[in-house]
């Protein structure tokens, strides 16, 4: 399988069959885990293999009840040296801490799935019960239970939010979508920007009235000093027959002066009826 193609197809599996994990597997995986990066190379977690069924069910009691912890035919603990790395850091070694374990624990479950194995995550939990449980000492914690077997569901295809709106570019909130008015930086894809927002803009004017009046909530003209400003500060050059506003996402767009023209018609002759 193409190693992009593995990744996204890993799942969290809270259902197991009851054939046993071989430990073989669970070593194999924590040795993938731990080629993790670190903050200053420190590697601060440490894997508890739970093995005693008696812990198994306290463990269960402190993850509020999730079935799979107490299910699951094996269970490891992700533990995090938080003392290690706050004597590196400072009290910012506590945010690497828990940086770098996750990154080792991202590292695990590719490796179980690897290996054939179903796995969950497991993060909420009582803290203070759970260190005790497992005999974490001071300067360390717990981030993560790990509940591992062979698979016993297969779940829906993972959903993928539409990447338009999870990227931007130098800021936050300039969206793929709106590349048109960044940045001289990215006039290659101004052009085509362009045409789809007037594909947006006309299919949106093609639907009833009730549903165009639905937008006009989210539009507030760029005549007054707050939109001045936005299209100076985005260094947009104003053309003529184009009317510029603010959008929901609070960023300057741009549609034809006619559409101004028309709506306010339309708002007349409501008027006059």
């Amino acid at each position: 399988m193409d190693p992009l193609e593995f990744i996204s197809t890993r799942r969290s599996i809270r259902k197991y069959s009851l054939k046993p994990v071989e430990w073989e597997k669970i070593i194999t995986a924590i040795d993938i885990a731990t080629t993790a990066p670190s903050a200053g190379n420190l590697q601060p977690w440490r894997f508890i293999i739970i093995e005693d069924s008696g812990i198994q069910a306290e463990l269960y009691e402190y993850c509020y009840e999730q079935p799979w912890v107490y299910n699951a035919p094996a269970l490891v603990a992700v533990v995090a040296d938080i003392e290690r790395c706050k004597s590196q850091y400072g009290e910012r070694g506590y945010e690497y801490a828990i940086e770098s374990v996750s990154a080792a624990i991202q590292n695990f479950l590719l490796a179980l799935h690897a290996l054939g194995l179903g796995a969950v995550w497991v993060s909420g939990f009582e803290q203070r019960e759970v260190d005790e449980v497992l005999g974490v000492p001071a300067g360390k914690m717990t981030i993560a239970l790990i509940a591992i077997g062979y698979p016993a569901e297969q779940p829906e295809p993972k959903t993928i939010f539409d990447l338009k709106t999870r990227i931007y570019f130098n800021k936050y909130g300039f969206k793929v979508s709106r590349v048109w008015k960044l940045l001289r930086n990215y006039r290659a894809g101004r052009e085509e920007a362009e045409r789809n927002i007037k594909k947006w803009f006309k299919r949106i004017l093609g639907k009833p009235r009730g549903v165009v009046e639905k937008y006009q909530d989210f539009i507030a003209t760029a005549e007054g000093l707050e939109g001045k400003q936005k299209v100076a500060k985005l260094n947009l050059k104003r053309e003529k027959g184009w009317l510029y506003f603010i959008d929901s996402d609070g960023d300057v767009a741009r549609v034809p002066m006619k559409w101004k023209e028309k709506k306010e018609k339309e708002e007349d002759n409501q008027k006059n009826l």
